[in-house]
């Protein structure tokens, strides 16, 4: 029901083996998480509120403790880890004011996790400062 009638707009199509989401089997891509990301931030038509809801980098939720404390947080998102397994997907905003969509689906690696959060942190602040 959820895929034919909220997420038939997605690229790609989600494969959940169970309800929850935290199974290996869950297959989703990150063109198809952008879009839903895309959609859910037009739904919502007002960004501040929407950045209220997620947890904020370096201030609030799983971000709290990825990103730098800063009295203006600019990644705003949802995380999603098991073993092998860290993803991050949302939005930032730039210096310059703009705001990306962002999806990182990190699977099968074997460096340590934080070696992963570390580079994903590095990327948003890079985009963060420059874009």
């Amino acid at each position: 029901y959820i895929q034919k009638e909220y997420l038939s707009a997605l690229p790609d199509k989600f494969i959940w083996a169970d309800g929850s989401g935290l199974s290996r089997y869950d297959l989703v891509t990150p063109r198809s998480v952008i879009k839903l990301l895309d959609m859910i931030y037009k739904e919502v038509n007002d960004p501040k509120r929407l950045f209220n809801m997620l947890p904020a980098g370096g201030m609030s939720g799983t971000l709290k403790n990825a990103y730098p404390k800063t009295d203006q947080p600019f990644v705003f998102g949802k995380t999603g880890s098991l073993a092998n397994i860290h993803n991050q997907s949302g939005y930032v905003l730039t210096k310059k004011g703009k705001t990306f969509l962002f999806s990182f689906l990190n699977n099968n690696f074997v460096s340590p996790t934080s070696d992963v959060r570390k580079e994903m942190v590095r990327i948003m602040t890079y985009i963060h400062e420059k874009y």
